[in-house]
């Protein structure tokens, strides 16, 4: 027996005659634009969701489905904001063709967004009458995996509207379990497809601390690996570095810098992203010169002003935004706005935007929030639900009885890695098979809409629509453009995109004089004796012979708070700090007064031999070039 089925069981029935009656769904909810509460809007009516009966529908039995989402938790009040979607996929599946002789109806319930709520939700849930007969739960992932554990004494089949993590797509650990949402996995493929388009082999990895980073960070990694084994394309992963603190954030924004990582993919959620932008930001190391990928975590619209004059992000909003301008973040496609049919309901895609955006709205006499990026995942996944049992009630002409025994279970399962239909979220297809794509095994993971947002808005309302990542019936990679406007749009054709003149470097064109070029560190200085040549190179030369120092004194920069500070070269070596020439080829140098400086170094004229050769030039400061790689 599993481990978790005794411990279900034991407390199923101790709680047995307490569960009878029990809700588990709030008497007042709170998402409204002014934060006020008001009622719930099915906790009078036993947390039952309503729908206009279809009279055609007589004699009917119920299918009872168990909405186990959160009212409250990390994602906030996030049920009470997709209720209507869930309330129109009940009214649009009563009054279709589907399931002739039953009735779908949902009842729903908070999971708080805990693993420990979620499971005594789920107890409730399945100890309550009415039966319940499948799961839609939930959309944060340590919860769905805790219902998966709950349930399993029931053989009930549970479908994830929101739910995420990679993990879920391991069957032995977490059996049937239906996924509505792509997983990370696509969020990393995404974002790997972008950088080969883009021609980036140099990348710096920065994730969290939360399991569901790690695993992100490791198939990043894993498909890296594959492709260098292959000898498909090179890639360079110049740093791996974990954050969960402030200064955990310093030591990655310092390891970016150190290692010219000019592309760096971050798994991290937005407080602890925020942190590196932060320290980025102290460090000078801001676009396009350096630029910033997120895989994981939803980021708010609004996370520069949620994580600026924080403690764990000492940044001003104006310093924040400037740190994360042009940040490129991915996660799961918001709700389609198109004239595109709904293949189950019948209906076109924006005339369910529309019913959907009324009804949250509607909440709180007129002041209720919508989310458009979550709500139609319940929508599609109660049509998913509708479709798997009229094809196993109707189509296989099952028994009602055989519901929530190990041989349903199966067979739910099974149907649902065979449904394939055009919805509110894209194609709602499922995979059940070890692809190039989908490697480690991906069993039940969700084909759909992956986002694509940057960072280019006002703090309030940060990230504007970048482009989506989807499939078409082939299998082929379209990404689409955001908007008619050519100032904020990606224009996309077929399998390619333009990203106009701006395309992000993972390293510079060249190097400085003296310092040559590898893959792993990009340019760093030749070794005392050795040299680069003018042009970028990727080995420092030996100096010949009498060559390894270089008579030279040249006008430093000096620092007006502490005196004179800069980098001078003569013949006996560095002179003391702030020390300058006052005249060309001169042999000795001279001390900046207290509170001065030179602003500039260039058109500095050289007069040196080098194996025989002499040479009289004029270069500008960031070519100069010695023996001992010092510039």
């Amino acid at each position: 027996m599993h481990p978790w089925s005794e411990f279900v069981l034991t407390v199923a029935l101790a709680g047995g005659v307490a569960c009878a009656t029990g809700l588990n769904c709030p008497a007042t909810c709170t998402a409204t634009v002014d934060g006020s509460s008001w009622p719930c809007r099915y906790h009078s009516n036993e947390c039952k969701v309503n729908a206009t009966l279809n009279p055609s529908r007589i004699d009917v039995v119920d299918l009872n489905v168990a909405v186990i989402n959160p009212y409250s938790g990390g994602l906030g009040e996030l049920m009470t904001m997709v209720e209507p979607s869930v309330a129109q996929a009940i009214q649009d599946i009563e009054n279709s063709a589907f399931l002739p002789g039953y009735r779908l109806n949902a009842y729903v319930s908070d999971s708080k967004c805990t693993a420990p709520d979620a499971i005594s939700a789920s107890l409730v849930a399945m100890t309550t009458a009415p039966k319940k007969h499948v799961v839609l739960s939930d959309s944060c992932s340590a919860a769905c995996e805790a219902v998966n554990d709950a349930i399993r004494q029931f053989n009930v089949l549970q479908v994830g509207p929101g739910c995420v993590s990679v993990s879920l797509s391991d069957r032995d650990r977490y059996p049937y379990f239906t996924r509505m949402a792509p997983s990370l996995r696509f969020n990393v493929i995404t974002l790997y497809e972008l950088f080969k388009f883009l021609g980036v082999h140099r990348v710096g990895i920065i994730y969290g601390y939360r399991n569901i980073n790690n695993l992100v960070k490791d198939l990043f990694l894993e498909m890296m690996a594959v492709d260098n084994a292959a000898g498909t394309y090179s890639w360079t992963p110049l740093y791996t570095q974990r954050v969960e603190s402030i200064e955990d954030a310093e030591s990655a924004a310092q390891m970016a810098r150190s290692k010219d990582a000019r592309i760096n993919f971050m798994a991290l959620y937005e407080l602890e992203g925020s942190m590196v932008l932060c320290q980025a930001y102290k460090k000078n190391m801001l676009t396009p010169e350096f630029n910033w990928f997120v895989a994981t975590g939803w980021w708010n619209e609004n996370f520069i002003l949620l994580a600026a004059n924080t403690a764990e992000s000492p940044c001003t909003e104006s310093e924040l935004h400037r740190a994360s301008f042009g940040l490129i973040g991915v996660d799961r496609g918001p709700m389609l706005n198109t004239n595109v049919v709904h293949s189950l309901s019948g209906r076109t895609l924006s005339d369910l935007y529309h019913d959907y955006t009324v009804g949250c709205e509607g909440f709180g006499n007129g002041k209720g929030v919508c989310s458009h990026q979550w709500a139609g995942y319940f929508y599609d996944g109660m049509w998913l639900i509708a479709q798997v049992l009229h094809n196993y009630l109707i189509d296989q002409n099952r028994s009602f009885d055989s519901l929530g025994s190990s041989f349903s279970l199966d067979a739910l399962y099974e149907l649902a890695l065979h449904v394939d239909f055009q919805g509110q979220t894209g194609r709602v297809r499922l995979f059940n098979s070890v692809e190039p794509k989908t490697s480690p095994p991906s069993h039940g993971d969700r084909d759909g809409i992956v986002l694509l947002r940057q960072v280019t808005g006002a703090p309030a309302e940060a990230f504007v629509q970048l482009a989506f990542r989807t499939e078409d019936e082939d299998g082929r990679t379209i990404r689409r453009e955001r908007s008619s406007d050519t100032k904020e749009m990606t224009p996309c054709s077929g399998a390619t995109c333009d990203f106009g003149t701006y395309r992000p470097k993972d390293r510079s064109s060249s190097c400085p004089a003296g310092e040559v070029w590898s893959m792993e560190v990009e340019c760093s200085v030749c070794l005392p004796g050795t040299f680069a040549p003018l042009e970028k190179s990727s080995s420092c030369l030996q100096c010949a012979e009498g060559q390894e120092t270089l008579v030279l004194c040249c006008l430093v920069l000096c620092n007006k708070q502490n005196g004179c500070e800069g980098i001078l070269l003569t013949g006996s070596g560095w002179p003391g700090v702030g020390s300058y020439a006052d005249q060309m080829q001169a042999t000795e140098c001279r001390k900046c007064p207290r509170g001065t400086y030179a602003p500039t170094c260039s058109g500095l004229r050289l007069f040196f031999s080098v194996i025989g050769f002499r040479f009289n030039m004029t270069l500008p400061w960031n070519r100069l070039f010695v023996c001992g790689g010092h510039r």
